[in-house]
């Protein structure tokens, strides 16, 4: 099976095409995602990204699907990095063209997201994240058990996230015990995403990410956004934020209607082959 490899901030990605494999399982994809993510026996991601073929619906026409599955095999709503990283790799391999005020459509299990790719800077790529929600029955969460849990803002951009404000950097051992603890907590049965965020000024944050099924990540596109969205909605932050990650910086910009947009890098690393289970 050919795959590419592909990051957004170091949050990296084996992209497969789903053509030919209609009758694969979301179990037997979660397989492939388990192994070929292990750091040791793989080739190493924090998931994967499976392509399918665009479609004509009655709003518009998307130029492809992308379903994500996490390292532990899961299925993941939405991925920010790995959907500016499909948005360049759809433009390197003709099935979507750059530049242009419209820009082209993807279809996620968030719903459709809206990615243009600068033909002079196709490293800055722009996409759509939809809107937030906010609040417990938002991300799926049980009320009564959430004061296990102290200081978080609940938020969903596609997936959800529990935001912590922190006075400071964690170490490792800190953002692990604090990550797992959030997602594995009582009060989110389906698990959920953890972004631990420092308030720099008005227009610069820095966020530490625990993923839902990945653990510690060098970004989050999606953790950024709801991060920004939830601390805009209490007034902590304005509506145009970079967001500094370990693995470098994105733009998010909350529109006057609450349409989230993301700027940052997408980068494909290299192409190679995969022998299928």
């Amino acid at each position: 099976m050919r795959f590419t490899k592909v990051n957004g901030l170091g949050n990296d990605y084996c992209v497969f095409d789903a053509e030919g494999r209609a009758d694969w399982t979301d179990e037997r994809w979660g397989d492939l995602a388990r192994a070929i993510s292990d750091r040791e026996t793989g080739v190493g991601s924090d998931g994967i990204l499976v392509l399918g073929a665009g479609e004509a619906l009655e709003e518009c026409i998307t130029v492809a699907s992308m379903r994500v599955y996490n390292a532990d095999g899961s299925r993941g709503e939405m991925c920010g990095n790995g959907l500016r990283c499909v948005g360049r790799l759809l433009v390197e391999r003709g099935r979507a063209r750059a530049g242009g005020s419209m820009g082209f459509v993807i279809s996620t299990d968030a719903g459709l997201r809206t990615v243009w790719v600068d033909p002079a800077d196709p490293a800055a790529v722009r996409t759509t994240m939809g809107t937030a929600t906010f609040g417990p029955e938002a991300v799926g969460a049980i009320p009564e058990r959430l004061s296990e849990i102290e200081g978080v803002r609940l938020a969903d951009v596609g997936n959800p996230h529990a935001i912590v404000v922190v006075d400071s950097a964690l170490n490792a051992a800190e953002l692990a015990n604090r990550g797992l603890t959030i997602e594995n907590s009582r009060a989110f049965p389906d698990r959920i995403n953890a972004q631990f965020v420092k308030i720099t000024s008005r227009n610069a944050v820095s966020v530490q990410s625990w993923e839902r099924g990945s653990g510690a990540t060098s970004a989050c596109g999606t953790g950024a956004a709801a991060a920004v969205a939830a601390l805009n909605q209490d007034g902590l932050v304005d509506r145009e934020v970079v967001v500094s990650l370990p693995g470098g910086d994105l733009l998010i910009e909350i529109g006057s209607g609450g349409e989230i947009l993301q700027t940052g890098p997408a980068e494909i690393e290299f192409v190679g082959d995969w022998e299928a289970g």
